[in-house]
C-alpha cells in the first residue's frame, strides 16, 4: 500500500487534513523505498478567520475568500493576484502569506512559496504548525531534506498531535533511507 505526503488547510481553530500524492510505502504494510523522494503541494488555508471591523481588513478579508474561490476553481495565477491585494491592504495577513505560498508552490515556484510560507510564520499564523509543515513540504522537494525535517519537527512541536507531519516527515526519512525513523513517524500518524 501507498502512503502519501500528507497537507492541510484550516479555518479558524479548525483543521482539516487532505492527503496528497506522494508515494511512499507505508511501514506497516510492506516494505519502505528510500528512493522516492516528495513530490506533493502543500494546501491552502480555505477561509479567513472572523472578520475585523476594518474597511481595508474587509476588502483583504474579501481578496483572501475570492483568492480561495479562485484556486478552488483552478484559477491559480488570479488566486495569486488576489492574495497579493490582500496583502498589499493587509502586509501582516498571515493566512495570505500561507495561501500564496501554497499557490506558488502548486505552480513549481518553492522558492517563493518557501518566502511566503517563511513570512506567514514571522507574522505568528494562527495556525503556526500548518505553514511550518507546508514550508517543510516545499523544501523536501527541493531537496533540502534537513531543512524539510527540522520544519516538521517544529510542527509537532506546535502540535504534537498533528498526524500530517508526522507522516511527512516520515516520508522525507523514508527517502533518505532512515527506515527506523521512517517507521516511528508512519506510526504515529495514523
Amino acid at each position: 500500500m501507498v502512503g502519501q505526503l500528507a497537507v492541510v488547510f484550516g479555518v479558524g481553530v479548525v483543521s482539516i487534513a487532505v492527503t496528497v500524492g506522494l508515494k511512499v510505502n507505508n511501514p506497516t504494510v510492506g516494505s519502505i523505498s528510500p528512493e522516492t523522494p516528495p513530490t506533493t503541494q502543500p494546501q491552502p488555508i480555505a477561509g479567513a478567520p472572523p472578520i475585523n471591523s476594518s474597511t481595508d481588513r474587509l476588502t483583504a478579508e474579501g481578496l483572501f475568500n475570492r483568492g480561495v474561490e479562485k484556486e478552488n476553481k483552478g484559477d491559480r495565477q488570479g488566486a495569486i493576484e488576489d492574495y497579493t491585494k490582500a496583502i498589499e491592504l493587509d502586509p501582516k495577513y498571515a493566512l495570505a502569506y500561507n495561501n500564496r505560498g501554497y499557490v506558488r508552490s502548486a505552480l513549481g515556484d518553492k522558492q517563493d512559496a518557501i518566502a511566503d510560507y517563511t513570512e506567514s510564520i514571522r507574522l505568528n499564523n494562527p495556525e503556526l504548525y500548518i505553514p511550518y509543515n507546508n514550508r517543510g513540504i516545499a523544501r523536501a522537494d527541493l531537496g533540502d531534506k534537513q531543512a524539510a525535517i527540522s520544519d516538521f519537527n517544529k510542527s509537532i512541536e506546535l502540535n504534537p498531535k498533528y498526524a500530517l507531519a508526522y507522516n511527512n516527515r516520515g516520508s522525507v526519512h523514508s527517502s533518505l533511507g532512515n527506515k527506523q525513523a521512517a517507521i516511528v513517524d508512519f506510526n504515529k500518524s495514523d
